[in-house]
């Protein structure tokens, strides 16, 4: 019992010398309150871009491996068939569709229907419901039959996760025709012409961030001529055939989406391509900045969300980004961008 009682003694001692050199604290002061809130706003501010930063580094990998699928894809078919396929056949059937089956989508291709008893694919109610309205109307899909249509589907392998999301998307271009009827587009649509989808149609066809290249139609007769162009057959043009080099000529690019106007009191409407899309023009214009994206206009352009790069799948397969720099459509920049979208133009683009 002694030795219990000397022990709690002993305790209570060394609890009391506790607390006298360490007194109990309530709470912070003001000051160190204020010190610490500073703190945390600076290092917040330090974090915040690194972190938007590393964010938007993820969204333009995952669109470089978007345009990378797509390029593989186009190898791979022309592997197969000795051809790429053409950037419009006669039904106005873009190259993307031709491929889907490289992209792990053959069921999807299988769905498409290319019956040529319609001159054009999206007359075929297989593919898409009739037109009803214009694109910035939302009007009821008929179902019964089909379930679906052959060309609605979601496929985030043609969205850029840097672009507004496809559900946004109002206005669905179907092809563009430049050039000459019966040479360079089938007969029956007039020249000079972005062709959009009215509705229903375009609130289920699918979206697409990315288009093929077509180079130019314009200088020289055709001089700059490229990839994906028009052909009677789905027959395009074949690898070798691309004589200023694989790793010089675009196949593929982004486009960003832009806005079209249908009806004033609706306002502009985000646009983009569909997946059976034609090729895009370089001639067509370049959106380098986000404003000119922003500014209405009256056709899809190549051009990205990503700050400060347009992303491109090359011939050879790579993907690189050309760096959005001054005016891309005149000048020094724009002369480049032509020469890259030929294939036989004889003029090699040097430099990076």
């Amino acid at each position: 019992m002694h030795t219990k009682v000397k022990t709690m003694f002993t305790l209570r001692r060394l609890h009391r010398a506790f607390e006298t050199q360490n007194p109990t604290r309530c709470g912070f002061t003001i000051i160190e309150l204020l010190v610490t809130i500073g703190i945390i706003g600076v290092l917040t501010a330090l974090l915040l871009p690194a972190v938007q930063y590393a964010r938007e580094a993820a969204r333009r990998t995952q669109c470089k491996n978007n345009l990378k699928q797509l390029a593989l894809a186009a190898h791979n078919f022309e592997s197969s068939h000795g051809f790429l396929p053409a950037g419009m056949d006669f039904q106005h059937v873009g190259p993307i569709v031709y491929l889907l089956p490289y992209l792990e989508q053959a069921a999807y291709y299988k769905e498409f229907s290319f019956d040529d008893r319609f001159t054009y694919w999206w007359q075929n109610p297989v593919n898409r419901p009739p037109t009803m309205g214009s694109p910035d109307e939302i009007l009821p899909v008929p179902r019964n039959p089909p379930d679906r249509y052959a060309a609605e589907t979601n496929l985030p392998m043609l969205s850029c996760p840097s672009a507004p999301g496809l559900d946004s998307v109002r206005g669905v271009v179907l092809c563009v025709t430049h050039g000459t009827p019966g040479i360079d587009f089938t007969v029956g649509i007039p020249s000079e012409w972005y062709l959009y989808s009215g509705s229903p149609g375009s609130q289920i066809l699918t979206r697409n961030y990315y288009a093929p290249c077509a180079g130019d139609y314009y200088y020289d007769n055709g001089k700059y001529k490229g990839a994906f162009t028009y052909s009677n057959k789905a027959r395009g043009i074949r690898i070798s055939d691309i004589h200023d080099g694989s790793s010089n000529t675009l196949l593929f690019g982004e486009t960003a989406g832009n806005l079209v106007t249908w009806d004033p009191s609706t306002g502009p409407l985000l646009n983009t391509q569909c997946v059976a899309s034609t090729g895009l023009y370089i001639t067509d214009g370049i959106d380098n900045d986000i404003d000119s994206l922003n500014t209405n206009s009256d056709a899809v352009h190549f051009g990205s969300r990503h700050s400060g790069v347009i992303q491109f799948a090359f011939a050879d397969g790579s993907v690189r980004g050309i760096q959005k720099s001054g005016d891309m459509n005149r000048g020094p920049l724009f002369d480049m961008m032509l020469r890259l979208g030929g294939i036989n133009d004889g003029e090699v683009v040097s430099g990076p």
